[in-house]
């Protein structure tokens, strides 16, 4: 497999990556089995089991402390476990077992809110930081200016009317013969009517900036609490067809409009929709989102590119002042772009405020039935019925709130969770033990321990070395602990299963795995060869061999034939990694290139090739050596690569 550097990984840097994986698959177990157990816990609730309730709370929170070492538990549900178990203990329940750090479960759950509203908070004040100091630098440019009134009223000034024309058709030349009408000079053909739109223009991109920046700023200055319903209603979880338009995206309507004249961008309507998308779009746009989407690439307005070509024909015709007075306004007009796109983020960022203040407020809710006198309102009552072909799909189609339940719906969930948990209980006990044992693999690194795991045996202390076992619960000891427990095992008549002294987990006899990373015995001191490198034992035992060889005869050739490309592209990693010149034959402008190198230079000892092209047709009598790195299925395509350098020529033994 190849890295994002392009290149194959070597065995550590696998290792790494085995390791990540059965993390974070380990980490989505465990998701799932807290889901399962909160899930639990409210179903207790609603039957008014309060002890079981609390049992299932607890094991959460176990189990989020007994594995924080290996992965981080979802800081929601933990918080939704800490909420509702202080919320029952303080209910006043009679006979509620009690635990150590009760006391503390309100200010662990105010904790992790706190952390998780902050690190919102804080992107919300670096974007403002970041929006003033960019006001700032506008306001000082605009101080800079010679002259009151706008330079484009003088520059103006030294041209007559057919310059208009000329600006016209300047503009007129990106549209196509259909759309012309929709340029900005379409209508323009005097110079009265040029001075007009860009006064009216730069007017209104002034007071769009103005109202843009108000907007965001009072947005910020509002307690997030204070905007939260009327986001629910509005975008975050909308129960009308049209309801009521929020703060927040009525601020955002402010940054279309002033995006449409600071930049040139262009509406356009989807007319061909599924079934499907006219579905997302509906649901879009009772969110308050547009329906139509944004054509445009950031560039320069119209009127940008009116005032730049202004400037340029003006360059000798016009005094310092207005030469420079129009450099500082197409600076102006870069900050202002670059303004519009920070206060893009800081909206955003009070955006994902609010809404990580509605996700804090949603995880402490938990599953109940819907109250006797609580009665669905006919714009939140999910109606199903037939439709016909081509009605709106979400007419007074509107999802009940998924933590309410019926009471015929309660067995149900319960079910479920149940079989979550039975699932996924046994899923992250055997990802753990998978990444127990590859965290052990990885401590016993050939290149760093010299093959030896420095870790202690959990039972007698020594270092497990070159040779230890592993359970199916991933926990690791040396040889002698192992077979001591299971030759105990047997003389007690306990067959079958060995318990974990760890964990208890019980493991059967056959299951036991046995690790040796004892290296073999050196018969030769040709074995005595060294491979820099973390390669796997193909490679490493490829470019061995092939040291050898060269150490024998440094003038030897060897060709190298696998079945596949990206076996070839690992070994020439480790052959490069080892100073072994090699050239690879791919189908390609290089092939013969590279086979003409390899014939007439002498220091390149290897060629590699791929079977299904190399082994075929080719004289190669300079080569001495062949490595057939894969089996081959098909005798005849082994024989025909061989047969590459025995053939007529060849003059070596």
């Amino acid at each position: 497999k190849l890295s994002s550097q392009n290149r194959p990984l070597n065995m550590v840097e696998v290792m790494e990556r085995l390791v990540e994986r059965t993390k974070m698959q380990a980490e989505d177990s465990h998701r799932i089995l807290v889901k399962a157990r909160n899930g639990l816990a409210a179903v207790h609730v609603i039957r008014e089991e309060w002890s079981e309730a609390v049992q299932h709370y607890r094991e959460v929170l176990q189990s989020a402390s007994e594995h924080a070492h290996q992965f981080k538990t979802d800081s929601l549900q933990r918080l939704h476990a800490l909420h509702n178990l202080h919320e029952l203990l303080s209910a006043g329940h009679s006979e509620l077992p009690q635990a150590i750090g009760d006391t503390e479960l309100q200010e662990q759950a105010n904790q992790i809110k706190h952390r998780y509203l902050q690190q919102y908070s804080n992107k919300v004040a670096d974007a403002r930081k970041e929006c003033d100091e960019n006001s700032n630098q506008i306001t000082q440019l605009e101080e800079t200016r010679n002259m009151k009134s706008d330079w484009w009223l003088a520059a103006l000034q030294a041209f007559q009317d057919d310059f208009v024309a000329e600006v016209r058709d300047e503009l007129l030349s990106k549209y196509s013969r259909f759309e012309e009408h929709k340029c900005l000079l379409y209508h323009v053909t005097s110079k009265s009517q040029l001075k007009t739109m860009l006064q009216s223009r730069n007017k209104m991109l002034h007071r769009q900036r103005q109202s843009m920046m108000k907007g965001v700023q009072s947005l910020a200055d509002v307690d997030p609490k204070e905007v939260l319903e009327a986001a629910i209603d509005c975008h975050l979880r909308p129960t009308e067809r049209e309801p009521p338009q929020c703060k927040i995206c009525a601020i955002h309507d402010l940054f279309e409009d002033f995006e449409k004249n600071l930049f040139f961008m262009t509406d356009q309507k989807h007319d061909r929709t599924t079934g499907v998308s006219q579905e997302t779009a509906d649901v879009k746009e009772k969110a308050q989102v547009k329906a139509t989407a944004r054509k445009g690439n950031w560039g320069q307005s119209e009127v940008e590119r009116v005032l730049k070509y202004l400037q340029t024909r003006s360059l000798s015709k016009v005094s310092q002042d207005v030469y420079e007075d129009a450099q500082t306004h197409m600076k102006v007009l870069e900050g202002m772009k670059k303004e519009f796109k920070n206060y893009r983020i800081y909206w955003r960022c009070i955006f994902d405020l609010v809404s990580g203040l509605d996700e804090v407020n949603m995880a402490t809710l938990r599953l109940r039935v819907r109250y006797p006198d609580e009665e669905i309102s006919p714009k939140t009552k999910k109606i199903k019925k037939k439709k016909k072909e081509g009605d709106n799909l979400l007419d007074n189609q509107i999802e009940v709130p998924k933590y309410i339940l019926e009471d015929h719906e309660v067995s149900q969930e319960e079910l479920k969770f149940k079989s979550e948990k039975i699932v996924y209980e046994n899923e992250l006990r055997v990802k753990l033990g998978q990444l127990l044992y590859l965290q052990n693999l990885q401590k016993s690194n050939k290149s760093s321990t010299g093959g030896k795991n420095p870790e202690p045996c959990p039972i007698c202390q020594s270092p497990l070395g070159e040779e230890w076992a592993v359970l199916l619960c991933g926990h690791c000891f040396c040889r002698h602990c192992i077979n001591l427990i299971t030759t105990n095992m047997v003389i007690g008549l306990k067959r079958g299963a060995v318990n974990c002294p760890m964990c208890r987990q019980p493991t059967m006899v056959r299951d036991i795995s046995y690790v040796d990373t004892k290296a073999p015995s050196v018969q030769d001191e040709e074995d005595d060869v060294k491979v820099v490198g973390s390669l796997s034992s193909k490679t490493e035992e490829v470019v061995r061999v092939m040291l050898r060889i060269k150490a024998d005869d440094p003038n030897a050739k060897v060709l190298v034939f696998s079945s596949w490309n990206e076996v070839l592209d690992v070994i020439a990693d480790g052959l490069a990694q080892n100073g072994i010149p090699y050239r690879m034959l791919h189908k390609g402008k290089k092939f013969q290139l590279h086979l003409s190198s390899f014939r007439s230079r002498s220091e390149i000892t290897a060629l590699l090739l791929p079977i299904t092209s190399g082994a075929n047709g080719l004289n190669l009598t300079e080569a001495g050596h062949v490595f057939l790195v894969d089996p081959l299925l098909n005798p005849a395509a082994e024989l025909q690569a061989v047969g590459r350098i025995h053939r007529m020529g060849q003059t070596k033994s």
